[in-house]
């Protein structure tokens, strides 16, 4: 999966470009363009938000800022929502998991 903050450490890297010791959110994906994608980091989440909606995703998974909860392997389409008291095993935990980060990103920034 790869996020928007993934291209500024992309170009930098491939540019050779030093980049400087400040934290960044950012994964490089540059591997993957010269046929290396072993080496590539990889990310359990990435959060979208587009006309004031939210949700998180995984790679199987995807949870919406309103509740719904879909498979996107399973359902591309997002035609399904799964219940979230039906539930159980790792649909349970990866809901619970991507809930708590949802709830995270939602909260008050921190103040630098």
């Amino acid at each position: 999966m790869v996020d928007m903050s993934d291209y500024l450490p992309t170009v930098a890297e491939i540019a050779g470009l030093k980049q400087p010791d400040v934290p960044r959110d950012g994964i490089s994906f540059a591997s993957v363009l010269f046929g290396k994608p072993e080496q590539r980091q990889t990310r359990e989440w990435i959060y979208i938000e587009l006309r004031n909606k939210s949700c998180v995703r995984s790679p199987e998974w995807k949870l919406y800022q309103d509740g719904r909860f879909f498979n996107v392997e399973q359902d591309p389409g997002e035609k399904s929502p799964l219940k979230s008291d039906q539930l159980t095993g790792t649909a349970k935990q990866k809901h619970a998991a991507l809930t708590s980060v949802l709830n995270d990103l939602q909260g008050p920034l921190p103040q630098p």
